[in-house]
């Protein structure tokens, strides 16, 4: 199981990298087909193309300062091992131009859920469920 485990932190650690590089599409490829968000009281199921899209538009409108978890996320599996779940607690800063165009910084406390599936001997993101402080 610890080797299951690394997986999961694995592709915990790549999601920063996607963020602060602005690797959309690489991010992106980390969700399953059939992929669910629930954030702001809104539950969504877009299509890998819209979401890349929505993910590449906020990377592009922010510089990532810090994404870094608070506590270590904690991860646990199904009995049978063909699902799993983390759940984390991050502090994001960002860097971003406001409505006068004047660089602004935003921090923000993030805590999720995020569910995934084995799909063909790989774990994909299926379900995000996301709040912010």
């Amino acid at each position: 199981m610890e080797n299951e485990v690394d997986k999961i932190m694995d592709l915990h650690k790549l999601q920063k990298k996607y963020h602060f590089e602005k690797m959309s599409k690489e991010f992106v490829e980390q969700f399953s087909r059939d992929h669910i968000s629930i954030n702001k009281g809104t539950i969504s199921k877009l299509s890998k193309t819209e979401l890349e899209k929505r993910f590449q538009k906020y990377f592009n409108s922010v510089n990532f300062i810090k994404w870094d978890d608070k506590t270590p996320p904690i991860i646990r599996f199904s009995q049978d091992r063909s699902m799993a779940y983390s759940v984390v607690n991050k502090e994001v800063i960002i860097e971003y131009l406001n409505e006068e165009n004047h660089s602004a910084r935003d921090t923000t406390q993030f805590a999720w859920l995020a569910i995934y599936t084995k799909e063909k001997g790989n774990w994909k993101l299926d379900c995000i469920a996301s709040t912010e402080k």
